[in-house]
């Protein structure tokens, strides 16, 4: 059983490492292969966070390709926060950024961005 639930949307062009995040996170294991994710892909965790509170956490991996666009803004609503992906070694990427942010601050208030 779980005290907290939180639902994070994980997001940002595609490419940039964001499902690969979440297999490290979750798996502890790698993969350096690119497989692009389709429309949106769910998985959890749960976390302890001391000796009496645990927390889920739902992520919900949105597809960075632009086509899964209008798909993956449908599961900004209703959630605790997000996490922003971008590739450093992709100009394109970053600035896509503000787009991004433009598309999440239309339905959440609060940003918190993984670099």
């Amino acid at each position: 059983m779980y005290n907290y639930i939180f639902k994070l949307c994980v997001f940002g062009d595609y490419n940039t490492g964001k499902t690969s995040f979440l297999n490290l996170l979750q798996n502890y294991n790698y993969v350096n292969t690119y497989e692009p994710t389709i429309g949106v892909e769910y998985s959890s965790q749960i976390f302890k966070l001391n000796d009496t509170e645990t927390v889920k956490v739902a992520f919900w991996d949105c597809a960075g390709q632009e086509r899964f666009h209008s798909v993956t803004e449908n599961f900004f609503n209703n959630i605790t926060g997000g996490m922003l992906f971008f590739d450093v070694s992709c100009r394109e990427s970053y600035t896509n950024v503000l787009e991004w942010i433009t598309k999440f601050k239309k339905k959440i208030m609060i940003i918190y961005l993984l670099y």
